[in-house]
């Protein structure tokens, strides 16, 4: 059976050029075989890149904030995120690009808990979020029009939230009039504090669920045994599943390709290898070197290609 490899997210800085350091991360990426590709994240850090172009939002000393009211912005084609894609897209034209986005709850928390100059009670006010979600979705059309796969990223679900059927919705409403075949959500950590899998299930408007199942010490390896069939089968969703670790500080320390083959061979053994949509490393590899990220990458091709040929 064929294994699509992708990607969470980028990696650090590969070059101090930004339109090298982005066709770095393209090559990168497809060196090891890597279909569904991002842009590399070479700008920042994904909350950055949105409170920089959100109006609403800001960045002050380096650290991103709410200032006052949050409004979807006047030019969405001018986005970074938005108008780095239409630049690789022509580029590259005939690669998968799928653009990550901050979800409005993972952006709330992020930019309130730092400082809210006005407009909002404070980073829980569900109001703030609420106004995220309609300047993500402003974002989101230009992308859609061109076609490009969108991933919501909402690492906060992951915590626990009270109200948390209300904010996984507000995806559903970001996503409204997307098709679900090009939209996923990413929640990394532990997903077994809530029903989370089941809530995020009942998504309509996306049709994969993307999940990293690698970090023992996030508890993440144990993402494995939360897996359902049934859940799958029940609101026909699909598996991204995160199968490398992103956390190694040496070369020796990076996961063999016979352990993220075992690890593949678990996850379809609880769900079936049809509902895997793709595999990817566990999370975004901004914070390792890069030629550590290269070597998740050789693994993860290997350790799928391993799987393909049924040699574990």
């Amino acid at each position: 059976m064929k294994i699509m490899r992708g990607m969470v997210g980028g990696f650090s800085r590969l070059d101090r050029d930004l339109d090298t350091a982005m066709k770095y991360a393209i090559e990168l990426q497809t060196k090891h075989r890597i279909e569904i590709v991002c842009d590399g994240d070479q700008r920042g850090d994904m909350i950055s890149y949105f409170a920089q172009d959100i109006p609403g939002l800001g960045v002050e000393d380096g650290r991103p904030l709410v200032k006052g009211k949050v409004t979807p912005p006047e030019e969405p084609e001018k986005v970074k995120k938005v108008s780095d894609f239409f630049r690789l897209k022509e580029l590259f034209p005939d690669l998968k690009f799928k653009v990550s986005m901050a979800g409005p709850t993972t952006l709330a928390m992020s930019c309130g808990s730092r400082k809210i100059v006005g407009g909002y009670r404070n980073y829980v006010d569900f109001s703030l979020a609420e106004d995220l979600t309609e300047a993500l979705k402003a974002i989101i059309k230009p992308l859609t029009e061109e076609h490009a796969l969108i991933q919501i990223d909402e690492p906060f679900f992951s915590q626990g939230f009270r109200d948390l059927g209300e904010r996984v919705s507000l995806v559903d409403r970001l996503l409204e009039g997307c098709d679900p075949e090009k939209c996923s959500i990413h929640v990394c950590g532990f997903i077994g504090r809530q029903p989370l899998l089941r809530e995020l299930a009942r998504l309509e408007n996306l049709k994969t669920l993307s999940h990293a199942f690698s970090i023992a010490r996030d508890r993440e390896r144990e993402n494995i045994e939360l897996l359902e069939k049934s859940i799958f089968e029940e609101w026909d969703k699909q598996l991204a599943a995160g199968i490398v670790s992103v956390s190694p500080r040496k070369l020796s320390e990076v996961e063999s390709p016979e352990t993220i083959c075992g690890r593949l061979e678990q996850i379809v053994g609880k769900i079936g290898a049809e509902r895997i949509a793709y595999v990817t490393p566990d999370c975004y590899m901004r914070a390792i070197d890069p030629v550590l990220a290269e070597a998740i990458l050789v693994n993860l091709d290997e350790g799928a290609k391993r799987f393909e040929e049924s040699s574990c």
